[in-house]
């Protein structure tokens, strides 16, 4: 918090922490890692707050659908 402080009174930038914890979570899940491994790292109970903390880019979604072909 120290650190992030610092960068924001030197930048005059908001630095929100929780954006790194969004940005890490949804970086593992693109990367492939289980969402329940995810929910561990980022010490939730439910995982569906896990889930808000990632997020899905819609080239990720047509990616997934394109391995199960057309329907």
């Amino acid at each position: 918090r120290n650190v992030l402080h610092e960068l924001e009174e030197e930048t005059g930038t908001y630095i929100h922490p929780h954006k790194f914890r969004r940005t890490l979570a949804t970086r593992l899940l693109e990367r492939g890692m289980k969402i329940e491994h995810i929910q561990r790292i980022l010490g939730h109970e439910k995982i569906e707050t896990t889930l808000i903390y990632c997020s899905v880019s819609q080239r990720d979604v047509k990616y997934e659908y394109s391995k199960f072909g057309t329907f």
